[in-house]
């Protein structure tokens, strides 16, 4: 017989979609604002925070207040403030205003979800409720994944307006369907097959409930910091495309979609605490092989192991929830309450996890160790119903199986920590658009805390002044007065113009800090560049003013970008600090560019542009290593016929991706004299590019991986101590 999912469901499941589909648009859009703008990242963390609690503070509250006066006020009041709150961005375009916004759909979440469920509980029955959550998750999923498929089309223009208008017409539509459709008797407090559920939970049911929710604050903890990190560990270890990044990241996601029809049925059908138990687990374990995992088969498989886990364990979690009592918009506002507070620790816990090891992998041993001490409760309580066990025994049992558990996680994660001698001290922050690593030889922990924390500081001041990205800053400055006006400029982002310029002079425009005009384009990699955009890069129209510390750019649509050497002049930058401060010697490390100082050798390795492997490794004394590459932003054009690889770095007479080189390593006095020349040799490619070096920069050397994978080295350029490839003549 064809089961007929109540028009009530439908309501809810439409309301569900249409909302967090327009929230997860804003979500994607607010970020991409905030770093073309410079949008301070506490700032916007501290909206996303604010999102966060208040939907961990508001779900428990909406939750019982359904119970009292019914669900349909409070849905129909919460989309309603939805679509209020992005209007107000026609009336106030500011970051203040965007803030707000996302403030207010906490609240319109911590509503809509709980409530909804606690809708979607009462109206089941009780060999359909599996079935109806597993249906409801799966809309909520493709919403939540077509967010930033939309979001990305919304904001191609780089304008808030079409994203926070979309916001607004799906809060709308979902208005206009709970105060059309949704029926007025709807009701979270009574079950109509469910008569025999008590309007309170016995002691039985408090403990249930109470392991079911600590095993949803441990599944939500895994899942926050696979959206915080999974990204960064698939960048670290995989030598791919973004594209590929984005793929392996939706895996999970799309593997629970396509799960959760099947799974809702299985909730109806089998044991819920079991499957709970058992779903939860296997995600649980998918976290602690992620760490482990270095080739995109792993990660495949990986994906598969967390989206079956989260397949299972969703409806049936949910299902469990809704028969532990009548009163659904109580019990459904604490378990979403107890998923927030699993997304607030989750980043929480991995963030300190990173501080603490200096790397990304055991953030998912921590998470994963978290995930299955956390449902381990909820596995003894089956023993229960098995071995008939009391409840004061089963508590026993449950609290010593956590605490096991748990006292691992500081054993497993200090066999993660490299061993370093007394004098060595380590440290990292996010800065530049990745991590930032401070490996610190010093009198004694005080001074190195110290040092660290004025270096972090120089670098982080320096990224806002000399990133075309933050428009306050002076080269954010500089460029949005493109054709306008000379713009006075920190006397730090004068010198360094005034040093670019003259290495563009030597290299002839190879090198050109004026590329901005297209390397900023998002879709540099796609399209073809105009006479009007090419005439706009020149590094020779540069007006400079040195008494009066300005720079100009004479046409409307010019553009400085100084990433090809602003990473290593904030990286000498802090290094002179922590020499300053006391450090004897050390690295300073950000995304794989890195200068040694102070007597002492260290060894460096060189990664190979095609494997998952290292070139080789060398010895370096008080002196930096830059690298450039095709494999770290690119694309397979197929359209080419040729599977023709576009990069990110373009050779300004050619107007597209160089080709000489797949890779090239260069070590020299200064890390902004190797970050500069990575760039330029890449495009020079070896017989041009030893030429120049000799000519210009004697004490710099340098290594190139060709297309065919040949290696090429100048004669100065470090033996290698251990290598994997044999070089080219």
């Amino acid at each position: 017989m064809k089961y007929c999912v109540p028009c009530t469901v439908k309501t809810i499941t439409a309301t569900a979609f249409l909302s967090t589909i327009g929230i997860a648009v804003f979500t994607f859009a607010f970020p991409l604002l905030a770093k073309d703008q410079g949008i301070a990242g506490a700032w916007l963390g501290a909206a996303f925070s604010g999102y966060f609690f208040a939907k961990l503070i508001l779900a428990p509250l909406t939750g019982v207040l359904a119970d009292r006066i019914g669900p349909r006020p409070l849905l129909i009041f919460a989309t309603f403030l939805g679509m209020l709150f992005p209007l107000a961005y026609f009336v106030s375009s500011t970051h203040t205003t965007l803030y707000i916004i996302q403030f207010g759909l906490g609240l319109v979440g911590g509503i809509i979800k709980p409530v909804g469920m606690a809708v979607i509980g009462t109206e089941s029955s009780e060999k359909s409720c599996g079935r109806l959550f597993g249906w409801y998750n799966l809309f909520f999923n493709i919403a939540f994944m077509s967010g930033p498929l939309l979001g990305g089309l919304l904001f191609y223009h780089r304008d808030m307006s079409m994203v926070v208008l979309f916001l607004a017409l799906c809060m709308l539509t979902s208005f206009l369907i709970l105060t059309l459709f949704l029926p007025r008797h709807v009701t979270t407090s009574s079950k109509k097959a469910f008569d025999t559920l008590p309007s309170r939970l016995s002691p039985g049911k408090t403990h249930g409930l109470f392991h079911l929710l600590l095993a949803v604050v441990g599944r939500m903890t895994g899942i926050a910091v696979m959206i915080s990190f999974y990204p960064v560990l698939l960048s670290e270890r995989l030598l791919h495309s973004n594209f590929v990044f984005g793929v392996l990241f939706s895996i999970p996601s799309v593997v629970t979609c396509l799960a959760l029809p099947l799974t809702g049925k299985l909730a109806d059908r089998f044991n819920k605490t079991f499957l709970t138990f058992a779903g939860m687990l296997i995600s649980a374990s998918g976290l602690l092989l992620a760490g482990q995992v270095h080739c995109v088969a792993g990660f495949v498989t990986i994906g598969l192991i967390l989206g079956i886990g989260s397949g299972i364990s969703i409806p049936a979690s949910m299902s469990m929830a809704s028969h532990m009592g009548s009163n659904q918009g109580k019990i459904m506002g604490i378990f979403h309450g107890a998923a927030n507070t699993g997304f607030v620790i989750g980043p929480i816990l991995a963030g300190f996890v990173v501080h603490q090891t200096m790397r990304i992998s055991p953030a998912f041993l921590a998470a994963g160790i978290v995930g299955i001490a956390s449902c381990l409760p909820l596995g003894i309580s089956l023993a229960r119903g098995i071995g008939r066990l009391r409840t004061g025994y089963l508590n026993i049992a449950s609290a010593f199986a956590v605490c096991i558990t748990l006292s691992f996680l500081p054993v497993m994660l200090s066999g993660q920590t490299d061993a370093r001698a007394k004098d060595s001290f380590r440290f990292a922050d996010v800065a530049m658009g990745t991590i930032v690593r401070l490996t610190l030889n010093a009198p004694n922990e005080a001074v190195a805390d110290k040092a660290a924390e004025k270096a972090f500081a120089a670098i982080h001041r320096l990224e806002k002044d000399l990133g075309h990205r933050h428009a306050p800053g002076s080269i954010g400055r500089i460029n949005l007065s493109a054709g306008v006006k000379p713009v006075r400029v920190t006397d730090t982002a004068y010198s360094l113009i005034e040093r670019a310029l003259e290495f563009c002079e030597k290299t002839r425009g190879v090198f050109d800090i004026s590329i901005g005009a297209l390397s900023v384009t998002q879709s540099r990699f796609y399209e073809s560049f105009s006479e009007d955009k090419t005439s706009l890069v020149d590094y020779r129209l540069v007006q400079l003013n040195r008494k009066e510390r300005t720079v100009f750019l004479p046409r409307k649509g010019m553009a400085f970008d100084l990433g090809g050497l602003a990473k290593g002049t904030i990286i000498d930058c802090a290094t002179q600090v922590l020499k300053n401060e006391g450090v004897r010697a050390g690295i300073v490390e950000a995304g794989g560019d890195l200068l040694a100082f102070g007597n002492k050798n260290w060894k460096c390795g060189i990664q190979h542009p095609r494997r998952d492997e290292l070139l080789g490794v060398i010895s370096i004394s008080n002196e930096a290593v830059c690298g450039s590459g095709d494999y770290f932003q690119y694309i397979i054009d197929h359209d080419s016929g040729n599977h023709e690889r576009k990069h990110h770095i373009i050779n300004p007479k050619q107007m597209r991706s160089a080709r000489k080189s797949i890779s090239v390593t260069v070590v020299a006095p200064s890390t902004e004299l190797a970050d500069a020349l990575a760039t330029t040799l890449f495009i020079m490619g070896p017989d041009t590019g030893k030429e120049f070096l000799a000519n210009y920069f004697p004490l710099s050397s340098a290594l190139w991986v060709l297309p065919d994978l040949k290696i090429i080295k100048t004669e100065n350029f470090p033996e290698f101590l251990s290598c994997l490839c044999s070089p080219g003549k």
